[in-house]
């Protein structure tokens, strides 16, 4: 009798048990889909309600399957505070197993870039390439914050106390770079530092860089886009309620984009997209600078009106 009760108790902790696992796996599996999708861990909350919600519809016709369906859905724990420590398990696993990986790795290639964020600090972004079951993988290594200088000596310092986690420096065979002094310098350049320590260091210029230069605009198309932007800017930013006039105007007429772009320098693609959606939404600009009043509307209005110029603009497209 007590040999029973005994393997009741533990049947029914390996069930409960079992229950708290699957809980907490579903959280997980939440958590890394809010994530990758970058939306707020508060959302988790709601992705809840919306599962119990179809549970209930789908399964209205068996009442005992929805409930026990139900209860256990309300068991899995998604609150924002949850969400945010199960994201940080996911990251440091995920972390963890790249350093295993690069580890076993026989060689590593780098690309670099330092960019500054919204608080004037410098941030070292470094992604690595390696090779792997038959198989290339590109993967996010770290993002270093640079406090004060950025030269050559200091992002060396930087990456080598970061590869200090069990990472072989000398593993390192390639990199990638935007050429920049503190990159590239001679002596004192992050390249030439690490060639010291593997002769056989190969540096190369990144593409993208390359393609900036490459889209760089002169004469009649430089100054096309120049007008494209100007008028952009005047539509977002001259009046609040004209930009607003503007995009009830596309509503109403059922355009095929709901406004225009901004163009940014930042981003080398930028250019063509900022373009492309004036081409897209030439029809409905035209007759909205008709109804402005100021004589720069009307000077936009003959500059889309005029196929010469029109040509220099799609021209602009990358």
């Amino acid at each position: 009798m007590a040999c029973a009760r005994k393997h009741k108790v533990d049947q029914e902790n390996r069930q409960f048990k079992f229950a708290q696992e699957s809980a907490t796996a579903a959280s997980l599996h939440v958590a890394w889909n809010l994530a990758k999708a970058k939306k707020p861990f508060a959302d988790a909350e709601l992705i809840k309600t919306c599962a119990i919600n179809m549970v209930s519809e789908v399964l209205s016709h068996d009442k005992k399957t929805k409930k026990a369906v139900v209860e256990l859905l309300k068991t899995v724990p998604l609150s924002a505070n949850t969400a945010t420590r199960r994201v940080e398990v996911l990251v440091e696993e995920c972390f963890s197993n790249l350093l295993t990986n690069l580890e076993k790795a026989e060689a590593i290639s780098l690309a670099i870039d330092l960019s500054c964020d919204q608080t004037d600090m410098e941030e070292l972004y470094v992604f690595t390439r390696f090779f792997e079951w038959k198989t290339f993988r590109e993967e996010l290594l770290c993002l270093l914050p640079l406090l004060g200088r950025t030269t050559g000596e200091i992002i060396f310092n930087e990456l080598t106390q970061f590869f200090e986690n069990g990472l072989d420096v000398s593993k390192i065979v390639s990199v990638v770079t935007d050429r920049a002094p503190s990159m590239v310098a001679q002596h004192k350049g992050l390249v030439s530092r690490f060639a010291a320590v593997n002769p056989a260091f190969l540096a190369f210029h990144c593409i993208i860089h390359k393609s900036v230069l490459c889209a760089k605009l002169c004469g009649e198309m430089k100054e096309a886009m120049h007008t494209v932007t100007e008028l952009v800017n005047t539509v977002h930013e001259s009046s609040r309620l004209q930009h607003c006039l503007f995009r009830a105007l596309l509503e109403e007429m059922t355009a095929e984009h709901k406004d225009l772009l901004q163009h940014n320098d930042v981003r080398w693609l930028s250019k063509g997209r900022v373009s492309g959606r004036l081409c897209d939404l030439h029809d409905e600009l035209v007759p909205f600078l008709s109804s402005l009043q100021s004589q720069k509307a009307q000077g936009f209005k003959r500059f889309l009106s005029d196929n010469k110029v029109m040509v220099n603009v799609t021209s602009c497209l990358i």
